[in-house]
């Protein structure tokens, strides 16, 4: 005979089906859990990025300062840097929260990514450059060049 829970009138689980149930939720969660820092990781990485590159065009407008635009240069370089680790394996754009739209899976074309994030880094060491040499020209030059290039490379192929 079934045991029937005295509040609610319902059939009684064993202890064991509970924790089997438990644990297979507990199992899932760090794979919700990974996308979701994995988004958040990802969407602070880019606003960061496009937070330097506003402050390298405050200088170029006379609002900051060289050294605020080097400094800002120097995060984009390691920002550029870092981007493969903001997609462990096995993750993918269409995978996560909010889905950003992603045109190619990441995974699937690697070796076009990696190519992509290295034409990041390129482009983001030249704008270190002319920012430390300070020609005004030059800067406003390689921001639109590693926007274009660099930016618009990696988004074009692998986000929209």
């Amino acid at each position: 005979m079934r045991k029937i829970d005295r509040h609610l009138g319902a059939p009684r689980r064993s202890r064991v089906a509970t924790i089997l149930i438990v644990g297979a939720l507990v199992g899932l969660a760090p794979a919700v859990s990974t996308y979701a820092s994995t988004e958040q990781d990802l969407i602070r990485t880019m606003r960061a990025m496009s937070g330097a590159l506003l402050q390298i065009q405050a200088y170029l407008d006379g609002k900051e300062s060289q050294a605020t635009a080097t400094d800002n240069s120097v995060q984009l370089v390691t920002f550029a840097k870092s981007i493969p680790e903001k997609f462990p394996p096995g993750s993918e754009l269409m995978d996560l929260p909010h889905k950003f739209d992603a045109a190619a899976p990441t995974w699937a074309d690697l070796e076009r990514f990696l190519d992509a994030q290295a034409k990041l880094v390129i482009e983001t060491d030249k704008l270190l450059l002319a920012v430390r040499q300070g020609d005004k020209a030059a800067i406003a030059q390689q921001v639109a060049d590693t926007r274009k290039n660099a930016c618009g490379n990696c988004h074009d192929k692998f986000r929209d």
